[in-house]
């Protein structure tokens, strides 16, 4: 083809189909997002907290041995979490008979404390930039020349922020479920806590869905990439704040609902079988209420150039 010749040229690329426009988005954003070496660093960090539960599931299963030694430990270890007050009378006199309620115990801990406050930490260091970037750079015009719709690239991003809170919180919990498993004294725990991975995944997603849709938002409020990562510290940091103040200041109280972080693990404690389902459907419907309205408006914010 001569330098001056005008025209279309063939396409002799590999072509997909219609249904995974989401995934090209979505491996374009986690391979980028990949290239940050303090997300790498914050990664391996996040995997440290299954060390210590993974010696929480070896002291119970060594207390289970009648190890009083072991069990002492375990009681002193676990003794500052509200939820394990109603298991510690069993835990002193028969352990074997409360593994399920203990195994659920470990996994909502560290879902609910140790990843939930590492997940702020890892979302904050890509996700203020997954919209914001496309909007200064206008990219977004590129990306809806084609038959792309606005909900199916919402879903290429959200992928990517889907992606690494896996690596956070699915992955180890569930190499914490099979290490349970293997320090059992036999294969029937299976059918006692076949379960725990089904509610893992449901506990996983309860998570990562409020996350992403409230990430997307504030990247796609502004131009600028600290504006969006300071929007979403803020709200799990004032949120956090409040929460404990309206406590110390009330005398107690259950004040969940000042805090998204608290509202998630409503509900991931109830997941686990820890939270009455009456006392955790308003935290529910509030989380997806949060959800639905960050991501009708980013995509609001994501047409509104469109339509200038």
């Amino acid at each position: 083809m001569t330098l001056h010749e005008l025209g279309y040229r063939p396409w002799n690329g590999k072509l997909h189909g219609s249904w995974d426009r989401w995934y090209i988005i979505a491996s374009n954003g986690t391979r980028l997002a990949w290239r940050n070496p303090w997300l790498r660093r914050l990664l391996v960090l996040a995997w440290l907290p299954t060390v210590y539960l993974g010696v929480g599931f070896f002291l119970y299963e060594q207390s289970v041995d009648h190890s009083l030694i072991a069990r002492r430990v375990l009681i002193l270890a676990i003794g500052s979490f509200p939820e394990a007050a109603a298991i510690v009378p069993d835990l002193r006199q028969d352990p074997s008979m409360i593994r399920h309620a203990f195994w659920s115990m470990l996994l909502l801990v560290f879902l609910r404390y140790l990843q939930g406050t590492l997940m702020v930490l890892v979302v904050g260091m890509f996700a203020p930039s997954l919209i914001t970037q496309d909007l200064r750079t206008r990219a977004y015009l590129l990306y809806f020349s084609h038959e792309l719709t606005s909900w199916e690239y919402l879903l290429g991003k959200a992928m990517v922020i889907f992606t690494y809170l896996s690596l956070i919180t699915l992955l180890p919990a569930t190499g914490l479920y099979i290490l349970a498993v293997m320090l059992s004294p036999n294969l029937s725990v299976l059918y006692e806590t076949w379960d725990l991975p089904l509610r893992v995944g449901a506990a996983t997603l309860v998570l990562m869905i409020p996350a992403a849709s409230l990430a997307l938002m504030f990247s796609s409020l502004t131009v600028e990439r600290r504006y969006a990562g300071f929007g979403w510290f803020a709200l799990w940091i004032v949120g956090w704040v409040a929460h404990l103040t309206l406590r110390r200041v009330a005398g107690g109280g259950d004040w969940w609902w000042v805090s998204v972080k608290h509202t998630i693990g409503k509900v991931q404690a109830w997941i686990f079988g820890v939270e009455d389902f009456d006392r955790a459907a308003p935290a529910l419907i509030l989380l997806a209420a949060y959800s639905a309205f960050a991501l009708v408006l980013a995509r609001a914010r994501i047409l509104t150039p469109l339509r200038s």
